[in-house]
């Protein structure tokens, strides 16, 4: 079987394997090769790959999990790919830490100019004749 995981950057890991384990918040499962069609959300979680008897997991945060025809595609805002699970669960959380003090930043900046450009426009008496 295929898996694919994709998020917003692109394909992250496309590869040929056996099987494959989803953990998530609610429990996990497996699916094998000729299973049937599924879909399912994962929230935050990680994937067990099985190739070759080799582990492989990847983390996933607002996952979507499709699979049929012995292809699954999972669309994922996050993941992150480790040789263990704790590895790749670090990682992904490393990851989503950076990116909200980026947006902190970001919305800080963003504030200091709009009120820049208030002060700049009530200098100017925009508006007024």
């Amino acid at each position: 079987m295929e898996i694919i995981f994709s998020t917003h950057q692109g394909v992250i890991y496309q590869e040929v394997i056996d099987y494959f384990v989803v953990n998530k918040e609610d429990g996990e499962f497996a699916i094998l090769n000729n299973h049937i069609p599924t879909i399912s959300v994962i929230n935050e979680g990680y994937i067990k790959i099985i190739c070759n008897d080799t582990n492989l997991y990847i983390a996933v945060t607002n996952a979507l999990l499709e699979f049929h025809t012995n292809k699954a595609v999972i669309l994922s805002q996050e993941c992150h790919v480790g040789r263990s699970k704790e590895s790749a669960l670090q990682q992904l959380k490393l990851i989503r830490e950076e990116r909200l003090n980026a947006n902190r930043t970001k919305e800080v900046l963003y504030t200091k100019n709009e009120n820049m450009l208030y002060n700049e426009l009530k200098k100017a008496k925009a508006g007024h004749l």
